[in-house]
């Protein structure tokens, strides 16, 4: 569950109220900066809680090739100097997410993990996950439990054994508390279905293709293995014909003296 711009006191008493942990998002320009945004104490408290605090840059402006630098810089010092430890592995790009090559090679210089969020649908970049698809649904009093796309996504995550990220901007004036604790409830009522924090998620999808990935080099070195053996059978097999046909081979040849076929072995 992750939360961008907000108001902290609100989102953490519905989860904690949940049994639930979430993923806060803060832009480290802005912390403490308004009412709107948590201030570097709660965000502190939220950690020790048990909720994961990750960043979306310095500001909250959409990243440029030329701006990416620096809002990336500045916000994982800020994060690692107030050991907020999340933010240093993972990064939510801001604004309407991110499409520009440029600016994903510079924040994989920093980070494992890129979150994009826009046009409600997200990737994921890191070293072994390459544009991987998870619905995003963002969940205000517009959208909430009885909006079938909400519903649709979860169904069909839970359907997959898939993952499906739900957002709220708890700051915004579209925030539904009811919606959102709604929604928590249809997930904890599937059997199996876990929530869990952003981080975790990618981790546990990185942990899946690794023991994927290993399966299948295991399955390729034992059919390498199966492949070596058959060739060695195959080159005794070759060897012992050659040592048979050896034994019984014989030069014939003609006696004009006698007019009779003389057969002598050919060893």
């Amino acid at each position: 569950i992750s939360v961008q711009e907000d108001a902290i006191s609100t989102f953490r008493a519905l989860l904690e109220s949940k049994g639930e942990l979430g993923t806060i998002t803060a832009c480290t320009g802005l912390v403490g900066l308004t009412a709107a945004y948590p201030t570097l104490q709660q965000l502190q408290i939220a950690q020790r809680a048990g909720h994961e605090v990750i960043t979306c840059g310095a500001d909250s402006a959409e990243l440029s090739a030329d701006s990416a630098e620096s809002s990336v810089t500045i916000a994982k010092t800020y994060m690692n100097n107030n050991a907020l430890m999340g933010g240093t592995e993972v990064f939510l790009y801001p604004a309407e997410g991110n499409s520009n090559g440029t600016v994903t090679d510079i924040v994989g210089e920093h980070y494992k993990y890129a979150i994009n969020i826009a046009e409600e649908n997200t990737y994921v970049d890191s070293d072994l996950i390459d544009r991987l698809s998870i619905p995003v649904v963002m969940i205000t009093n517009t959208r909430n439990l009885l909006d079938e796309a909400v519903k649709n996504a979860i169904d069909t995550a839970y359907a997959t054994n898939g993952w499906c990220i739900l957002a709220v901007d708890t700051s915004s004036s579209a925030y539904s508390n009811e919606a959102f604790s709604d929604v928590i409830d249809y997930v904890k009522g599937m059997a199996g279905a876990d929530i869990v924090a952003v981080s975790t998620a990618v981790r546990l999808i990185e942990d899946t293709i690794n023991n994927q990935l290993a399966a299948v080099k295991e399955a390729l070195a034992a059919l390498a293995s199966d492949a070596d053996s058959a060739i060695t059978a195959l080159e005794q097999k070759d060897k012992e014909h050659d040592e048979a046909l050896s034994k019984v081979l014989y030069v014939v040849s003609f006696d004009a003296s006698t007019g009779t076929l003389v057969t002598r072995s050919a060893t």
